[in-house]
C-alpha cells in the first residue's frame, strides 16, 4: 500500500509539473466551451481533437474506476454505521438480502446521492464549489476525530494494542500533536471563500450545509441515537 501511494505521488508530481508548464491562459481554460478546463488545456497542447479525445477518455476511465471504489467504500461505511444503529433508517440501511451478501440498500442510497450531487455540480458552478469544499471538509473532519481520539488516549496514558510499527515513546505523540495543530487551522480556512470581497455567487456556502448536518446529527444523537447506538462492532457472526 505504501509503495502504491509513493508511486502515485511520484507520477502525479511530474504530471502536475507538465500540466502547469503547458497551462497558457487560465481565463481561456476556465471559459472553455467544454466547461472542463483540463480538456481545453489538453487541446491547446496537442492541437488535435483526436488526441484530446483519447487523453480525455483515459481520464474518464480512471474516474470511473475511482467512482466504483468510492461508492463501494462509502456504502460499506454507511452499512457498518447503520448496523450499529448510528444513522436514521438504520434497520433498512443495514439489511442484507439472503444470497446477495452485499448491503444493496446502503449501496443504492450512496449511488443515488452521488448521482444527484453530480447533476447539481453540472447545473451550477456554485454547487460544484460547495461539493468540492464539503468533500475536503469531511475528509479533514474525519482526520480530526480519529487523530483527536488517539491523542486523547495518549494524554490519559492508556495503553494501545500491540503493533508492528512504532515511533518510539514520544514519536507518536509528537506526530499526533503536529497533525492536530495543522487540522485546527485547516478546518477554519477550508470554509473561507476563494477570494476576498466575495459576492453571493463566489461565497463558500459549504459552512451552511456542514453546520446544518452537524446540528441535525447532534439532535438525532440526543433524541434517539444515544438510546440505540452500540458500537463500533468489532466482531460479527455470520448467520448460517
Amino acid at each position: 500500500m505504501v509503495a502504491t501511494a509513493c508511486a502515485n505521488y511520484f507520477t502525479a508530481l511530474f504530471m502536475t509539473i507538465t500540466f502547469m508548464f503547458f497551462l497558457d491562459d487560465i481565463d481561456t481554460a476556465l471559459d472553455s466551451p467544454t466547461r472542463v478546463p483540463y480538456v481545453e488545456v489538453l487541446y491547446n497542447v496537442t492541437q488535435s481533437k483526436g488526441a484530446t479525445i483519447v487523453l480525455t477518455s483515459l481520464v474518464m476511465v480512471l474516474l470511473i474506476a475511482c467512482m466504483v471504489d468510492q461508492v463501494t467504500t462509502t456504502s460499506r461505511q454507511l452499512f457498518a454505521f447503520a448496523r450499529d444503529g448510528g444513522v436514521p433508517f438504520y434497520t433498512w440501511l443495514s439489511h442484507v438480502r439472503p444470497g446477495w451478501d452485499i448491503p444493496i440498500n446502503s449501496l443504492t442510497v450512496t449511488l443515488l446521492v452521488s448521482a444527484v450531487l453530480s447533476l447539481l455540480c453540472i447545473a451550477s458552478p456554485i454547487a460544484l464549489n460547495i461539493a468540492t469544499s464539503l468533500s475536503q471538509t469531511g475528509l479533514l473532519t474525519s482526520y480530526t476525530i480519529a487523530i483527536g481520539c488517539i491523542l486523547a488516549k495518549r494524554v490519559r496514558g492508556e495503553a494501545f494494542p500491540p503493533s508492528q510499527f512504532r515511533l518510539g515513546r514520544n514519536g507518536g505523540f509528537l506526530v499526533n500533536l503536529i497533525a492536530m495543530c495543522f487540522l485546527c487551522i485547516a478546518n477554519v480556512f477550508i470554509f473561507f471563500p476563494a477570494a476576498p470581497n466575495a459576492t453571493a455567487g463566489m461565497m463558500n456556502w459549504s459552512i451552511v450545509i456542514y453546520g446544518g448536518t452537524v446540528i441535525f446529527m447532534l439532535i438525532y444523537c440526543a433524541v434517539r441515537a444515544r438510546h440505540i447506538y452500540d458500537g463500533p462492532v468489532t466482531q460479527i457472526i455470520k448467520d448460517e
